[in-house]
Order: structure tokens, then sequence, then C-alpha cells
């Protein structure tokens, strides 16, 4: 999946597409997130498994996820609440990305619009 590592997004998301073989909860609370496109609202989260390959291929991450029905060219969102957690720094001094030991180039956002 095609996810972005957002440090100005306070938590994470996913497509609804990829959190269907999930066990979801409604929630009786809605979180709503003001996104320059306006606001996005989530009633769902999830228990997620993933790793970041390009980072390290052998780490399994276990994290509740909010649930949306379209993050726009993105399928995950993934917010401080991880990158802090995990301890992820986007370097922008170096133009990387770096955690625990392992770093890659950030990429030119032209490539995003794929």
């Amino acid at each position: 999946i095609k996810a972005l590592l957002d440090s100005g997004g306070s938590g994470t998301l996913v497509n609804e597409r990829f959190a269907k073989k999930l066990c979801c909860k409604d929630s009786s609370a809605t979180t709503v997130w003001t996104t320059p496109g306006g606001a996005l609202t989530t009633t769902r989260k999830c228990q997620a498994q993933f790793t970041l390959p390009e980072l390290h291929d052998n780490r399994l991450i276990a994290w509740d996820v909010h649930v949306t029905k379209n993050l726009g060219a993105y399928d995950m969102i993934i917010g401080r609440d991880i990158l802090m957690d995990l301890g992820i720094d986007i370097k922008f001094s170096t133009s990387t990305i770096e955690w625990d030991g392992n770093s890659i180039p950030l990429r030119d956002s032209d490539l995003d619009k794929e």
C-alpha cells in the first residue's frame, strides 16, 4: 500500500478497503480531523499490523488506526502517534527518514502524484 509519513498529522488513518480483513469496531465517539482539504470524519478504529519494509522489513508494527473512505493519493497516513512512539525521524536537514540505524532519502513530492 502507499503510505505517507505525516509529521503534521496527529493520528494514523487507513483507507477502508484495506481494513476489510481487520477486526474493526465502530466507535461511539466521532473523530473529526482538520485537513487542508476540509474536515475528515472517522467513526471506526481497527487493530492493524504492518511493516515499513523500506526502513526495516522485519519489524511488525501493531497499532490502532482510524478507518476512512478516502485518503486521496494514499492508502494510509502514518501520523505523529506512530512516528513518535517508534522514534522515526523525518530529518529535513539531511533530506532523510531515519529509524533505528536505517535511513532512506525523502522522496520528491512530484512522485506522490503518481
